[in-house]
């Protein structure tokens, strides 16, 4: 028994000096590119997204070739402290009277998102950005990397979002019907829309100190964004990928409230402000536009204010 212990604490010895060998070699700018890939390759590979996970697969080892390091090497023994939480070097670094002021605007900026209050929204980013300066914190550095509590569910767990929930309610209804609307095209391999809906998403992003390569599904609706990847549906289930009700661009998101009505895979309803629990568009004739997949096929479909919606 004494020696069995002794050989598997030697195993794990000569496995971790291996993998430090390895850390430190990469250049800083090398290093920096490498842990983008090793973040979003993380996330790929929990939200199942074989395609991306390959590409950014492909991509470390490009760099890991540049320094003759072995492909066996696991991608994590090259990653820096940082680079598997990108904003560790940042917490921390308020005195107790300046993290709980920065926990107060923080708080309350979230309720100001959910509420739509743009004008408060703003203010109490500024706010938090004037504390982040006297720390030489850069702006780009999510609110929630630095607030006590997290945000609302998307730190916890092992996994940690910092970007979902920043955008107002319209844009981000806004940015969901990109989203969709990117979706589509890249299955139709529509490389003008794709480019297009892509130009508008980062638009939106830039509006709210994003970078443009944070992947587009981490800022999309959590109902949007997992619908596409197939969360807890077969394939012969009627799935609402996105539902939007209003006019022009005074819409509301409706999806969730979609998919809850669906019973046996059949859904059928009446389309009004009562079914869609809101009125966007007082005063304004509005339209309900689902898009939706049953038996592998996606679909879309609109329709007008107290006409029927029957799917599939």
């Amino acid at each position: 028994m004494k020696k069995c212990v002794v050989i598997m604490l030697t195993v794990l010895f000569l496995a971790l000096a291996a993998s430090a060998q390895y850390q430190n070699r990469l250049s800083a700018d090398d290093q920096q590119r490498f842990d983008s890939y090793f973040q979003r390759w993380q996330e790929y590979k929990r939200t199942n997204n074989a395609d991306e996970v390959i590409s950014m697969e492909k991509r470390m080892q490009d760099v890991m070739r540049q320094y003759n390091i072995p492909l066996t090497v696991s991608y994590e023994a090259v990653a820096s402290h940082s680079g598997r939480d990108a904003f560790a070097q940042y917490r921390n670094r308020f005195s107790p009277d300046d993290q709980s002021r920065y926990d107060s605007y923080f708080q309350r900026w979230q309720d100001y998102v959910r509420t739509g209050n743009r004008s408060e929204q703003i203010s109490m980013e500024r706010r938090m950005q004037d504390v982040m300066s006297h720390y030489n914190i850069p702006v780009t550095v999510p609110f929630e990397a630095l607030a006590s509590t997290g945000s609302n569910g998307n730190y916890g767990g092992g996994y940690w979002n910092p970007w979902r929930g920043r955008l107002s309610a319209t844009d981000q209804t806004r940015f969901d019907s990109y989203y969709t609307r990117w979706l589509e095209y890249r299955r139709a391999n529509d490389r003008d829309e794709i480019e297009s809906m892509e130009r508008r998403m980062r638009d939106v992003m830039n509006q709210y100190n994003m970078p443009s390569d944070v992947p587009f599904d981490r800022v999309a609706s959590p109902d949007v964004a997992q619908a596409d990847r197939g969360y807890a549906y077969g394939y012969n289930d009627l799935r609402i990928v996105s539902a939007t009700y209003g006019n022009g661009r005074r819409t509301t998101n409706v999806t969730s409230r979609l998919q809850e009505m669906v019973q046996n895979d059949r859904l059928s309803l009446r389309v009004d402000n009562d079914s869609m629990g809101s009125d966007p568009a007082p005063d304004h004739s509005k339209t309900l536009t689902v898009v939706y997949t049953y038996r592998g096929r996606q679909n879309r479909i609109s329709v007008r204010e107290k006409s029927m919606l029957s799917l599939p």
